[in-house]
């Protein structure tokens, strides 16, 4: 059992006093741009305090610290700005103000006198320093926290330990569940209200309850007094301990101990909020030819006048610098990983033939026939030849690679004669995504381990006759397509977008730890300004290339050297781009799968969720990819020739616009179809919105554009998690920013557990780019509802819910001023899936990620009889009706499924939000006119008019009748191209698809 207790020990006065902080404030890098007053009569999660002369409470409402009497009243507003400022506590004289406010770019203890003025920081620590809390310390003017007292000058000094656990031997022995709890000034009382693990699926009422400690009685104060909270703010006893002073419900309550009764303490305040500029931006879908703009891999040929790369799933070559590219041989399959044999006459791949099982193949660099050299089809990657050309390294993995398996998969490391008659095992357990390669000598093969549970991977070398095993360096787990220099003395590797090199021999330790640069030593970042991926050696190792866009840059390594012996230091100062050469620019222009010629939808309801709203009976002309024309049956012309489809008696509604799309997409090579895709496409998914995509999204855009693979079309973003993306300043997220630009992104996603400062560098990069930007809400968030502060530097996207709660009228207000859209992914957060799973398995043509587990017959009982979609009791139905509340007062809500059951669960999304108060219209518009909005294409997307992208589903049944009448799509039309979805039941023998 744990509990939560708010009290800290007692100062030991004979502990050495630390040097005081340098407390220069550099403050937020955001400037407030905007400002405006909020209303209002009510607050979320606010923290709560009373003054020791019990006259005076200080609550928090948006960030913002507040005052009043304890009888209520118009409250006064004594902190402002862009920080966010929480947990306020009155000093032991009632005449300061202690609190916590990310002022300083990461959140820290201040100080200010009753009235507001005054303000300093006393604190300057890192991130999470202050989430158990702070306590004034009853010796002198000194706040106790983080195991420390701090003065208000700023000086801090170590607290004894030894008096941290007088409190906790009183509670040791209770058995409470899982609570926030606080002890009575007179350590009489103990308060604690139970709090629900994220995963928590039963019983999801939160009691406030009180505990008599001479007695061991316990009785409710307030039961339940919310539900499916995960966390709760400060809350507090006055200074006689008679009375329990608590916000819920968005109001302030007082109760009393002895009685039990709660009073509402009325309040109202004028919440002066500043904010940062708008960063919502808008884009268009344009009908020009489209151009490949990501090549999945590449690779030079030793006399450097030629390039092999795949583009689209296919092998071309090209002349250097300036050669048109050439498909190097047909094949209905997936081609990748092209490598030139020593002598440039051979180049060897490998396929994906079904999903991704395939083989390795060799052809004449000039084209011609292949020859499959692998006896069995497998997952292969990575093909290396050997300097004399007479073997290839390649791996195989044991699993097919998925997004569950990409930091955990492993393969074999085989060689393969290159006539393919003789097949050697060298080693099982290596990387998959790194390991091969010969060194110059032919003796020893380059291969990379991951220890089990280490967080690094080993860059080793195995000599090929006597097996032995050099580790050669430690990598980042994160680490990928690492190389080892012809020398043996620099290594490449890729982090994300961005490509590190490094002199092994440079490094102090005997075997160096190889991550994130600059910062780790000698290690450097090439191309700095955009980055890049597959970066490789030239013949002669005098230099290195890389691919970065449909761009091949080269790079001198004479250039880089100079750097990492110190001989250059401009660059470790300003982050200069090392000199660049481009060997090429590969323009190849590919088509468009579109509709061809003209198609006329006749007689159909038409719910255009646009200007015209419905339409009872009306024609829907599409010409190739756009909607030419849309109206009432009678008053809109068929061309001449047209093809006409008589859906009369059916409703037509756009295409399905998913707003939290996980596409659950391998991440090297690119699959022939991928079964999440087409399941997408079969429950009306004619858009989805990926943010946390694979770092080949690209591909896989330009992939579903050509027709290749069929599925919505994709808007992905890289999620920037601080375990994996370093943002120290403002130019590594500018960087970032430029990276996702260039990959084709839309917007930005950044994890809420980077620090404020860390966030609005985020938030300012992507303004510069012209990028919108959502952040992610962690589940389970102990600032309580701190990543809300993402509204005030502009976000335009929150993930999510919280565990929170309900969010009140004063979010409302701020959200609707800010546009923000929110998309609360309620089905992921919810629970109770065994009926819904076990009520609609006949839907499903393909299985998906959450497995379909057997339940217990009763269960089933109650699927087949609850008309609704959760029980109203459940936490997806708690936070349902919240945000169709919040839908109601015009906050931006859109819908997204997370894509454990990809297509369906976006239904289930919309079900939902309908069930928890929505009309159907409402409803359906989540996931459509304003999830386009949301995405900022609201011009080409969303509704059904003219002009418009003809994204669009023919039902059989109208769901304005009932909601659930979205599943009965006969016929999806996306980008004017007509798709019958696949029918259930889900097949056996599918398993391998995943």
């Amino acid at each position: 059992m744990h509990i939560l207790i708010l009290v800290l020990g007692v100062l030991n006065a004979h502990c050495a006093q630390l040097d005081p902080p340098n407390l220069t404030n550099d403050g937020l890098p955001l400037k407030a741009e905007r400002f405006f007053t909020i209303h209002t009569d009510e607050g979320t999660c606010m923290d709560i305090d009373i003054s020791p002369n019990g006259k005076q409470l200080a609550f928090t409402l948006l960030g913002n610290i507040f005052t009043m009497p304890t009888t209520g009243g118009k409250a006064v507003q004594l902190t402002t700005g862009l920080s966010w400022d929480r947990h306020p506590k009155w000093s032991p004289d009632g005449k300061k103000l202690a609190y916590l406010s990310d002022g300083t770019g990461t959140e820290n203890i201040w100080v200010m006198d009753a009235d507001g003025s005054h303000k300093r920081a006393i604190s300057q620590e890192g991130l999470n320093a202050f989430v158990n809390g702070f306590r004034w310390s009853d010796i002198g003017n000194k706040i106790e926290a983080n195991g420390h007292v701090h003065d208000l000058k700023g000086h801090k000094e170590p607290m004894a330990r030894n008096n941290l656990h007088a409190v906790d031997s009183i509670v040791k022995h209770l058995e409470l569940p899982y609570s926030k709890a606080i002890l009575s000034p007179d350590g009489h009382w103990l308060a604690h209200i139970n709090l629900k693990v994220w995963n928590q699926r039963k019983d999801g009422d939160n009691h406030l309850k009180l505990r008599e400690l001479r007695t061991g009685e316990e009785r409710c104060l307030v039961c339940p007094i919310d539900q499916w909270r995960e966390n709760w703010e400060q809350f507090t006893f006055s200074k006689d301990s008679r009375t329990l002073w608590i916000g819920y419900g968005g109001k302030i309550h007082r109760i009393d101990i002895d009685t039990g009764e709660d009073t509402i303490i009325p309040f109202t305040a004028d919440i002066q909020v500043e904010m940062g500029s708008s960063l919502y931006h808008t884009f268009s879908m344009d009908d020009k030819v489209p151009e490949v703009s990501y090549l999945e891999s590449g690779h030079l040929s030793p006399d450097g006048k030629s390039y092999v790369f795949s583009a689209l799933s296919q092998l071309y070559t090209m002349q250097l610098p300036h050669g048109k590219p050439k498909v190097l041989v047909e094949q209905s399959t997936g081609q990748f990983a092209p490598r030139y044999s020593p002598d440039g006459s051979k180049i060897a791949f490998v396929t994906y033939e079904t999903d991704t099982i395939g083989n390795l193949w060799v052809v004449s660099a000039d084209g011609g026939v292949p020859k499959k050299l692998t006896a069995t089809p497998g997952y292969y990657q990575h093909p290396e030849w050997s300097p004399n050309g007479k073997w290839i390294s390649v791996v195989k993995a044991h699993e097919p690679p998925t997004w569950k398996n990409a930091l955990s998969n492993v393969g074999s490391l085989l060689l393969i004669s290159s006539d393919g008659k003789t097949m050697k095992r060298v080693q099982d357990s290596v990387e998959i995504d790194d390991s091969g390669g010969f060194t110059p000598s032919g003796k020893e093969l380059v291969l990379l381990t991951r220890p089990r549970k280490s967080k690094y991977k080993k860059l080793q070398k195995k000599h090929l006759e006597t097996g032995k095993t050099t580790t050669l360096a430690l990598l980042d787990r994160y680490a990928k397509e690492v190389s080892l220099s012809p020398d043996g003395r620099h290594v490449l590797y890729r982090i994300g977008n961005s490509i590190y090199l490094t002199d092994i021999t440079l490094h102090r330790e005997s075997t160096p730890i190889l991550s994130h640069g600059p910062n780790m030593g000698q290690i450097i970042t090439i191309n700095p300004v955009q980055g890049g991926h597959t970066a490789d050696w030239t013949k002669d190792g005098k230099g290195l290339y890389y691919i970065s866009n449909s761009n091949i840059l080269e790079v001198s390594l004479a250039a880089i050297t100079l750097t990492l012996d110190g001989q250059d230091p401009s660059y470790r100062k300003s982050r200069n781009v090392v000199p660049t050469d481009t060997l090429a620019h590969i323009t190849l222009p590919f088509k468009e799968q579109k509709g061809e010629g003209v198609l006329a939808l006749t007689g159909a309801k038409i719910i255009t969720m646009g200007p015209r709203g419905v339409i009872a009976k009306g024609t829907l002309v599409i010409e190739g990819k756009r909607i030419r024309d849309i109206g009432h049956a009678g008053q809109i012309p068929i061309p001449r020739g047209a093809r006409i489809m008589d859906v009369t008696g059916r409703t037509i509604v756009p295409g399905l616009i998913d707003m939290h799309a996980h596409n659950l997409l391998p991440d090297l090579y690119f699959p022939k179809q991928w079964w999440s895709l087409k399941e997408n496409l079969n429950f009306g998914v004619t858009t989805a919105r990926d943010p946390s995509c694979t770092f080949n999204n690209l591909g896989y855009v330009q992939l579903i554009e050509s027709g290749k693979l069929i599925g919505p079309r994709s808007f992905g973003a890289i999620a920037h998690a601080s375990d994996q993306f370093r943002i120290d300043t403002q130019e590594d997220a500018r960087f970032l920013a430029r990276a996702e630009k260039a990959h084709g992104a839309l917007f930005l996603k950044v994890h809420d557990e980077y620090s404020r400062r860390q966030r609005q560098y985020m938030a300012i990069a992507a303004k510069e780019e012209g990028l919108n930007i959502t952040g992610h809400t962690a589940s389970i968030n102990l600032h309580g509802i701190y990543n809300l502060s993402m509204i005030l530097d502009g976000y335009t996207g929150r993930e999510h819910i919280t565990g929170n709660g309900r969010l009140y009228n004063d979010v409302a207000e701020l959200s609707k001023i800010a546009k923000i859209w929110h998309t609360p992914t309620l089905i992921n957060s919810s629970g109770k899936f065994a009926e819904i799973q076990h009520r609609y398995r006949s839907h499903l043509n393909y299985p998906p990620i959450k497995s379909l587990d057997h339940v217990p017959d009763s269960t089933l009982k109650k699927a087949s009889t609850n008309t609704n979609l959760m029980h109203k009791e459940s936490r997806g139905m708690y936070y349902a009706r919240n945000f169709a509340n919040l839908i109601k007062k015009g906050v931006r809500i859109t819908a997204g499924s997370h894509g454990d059951y990809p297509g369906i669960q976006l239904h289930w999304e919309i079900w939902l939000l309908q069930q928890g108060g929505l009309s159907p219209y409402e409803a359906l518009s989540m996931a459509t006119v304003h999830a386009a909005e949301g995405l900022g294409l609201q011009n080409d997307l969303g509704s059904l008019e003219k002009g418009k992208i003809a994204d669009l589903l023919i039902l059989e049944k109208d769901p304005m009748q009932d909601i659930k009448n979205t599943l009965t799509i006969q016929t999806t039309i996306k980008n004017g191209v007509v798709h019958k979805p696949e029918q259930g039941p889900m097949k056996k023998g599918r398993e391998n698809q995943r």
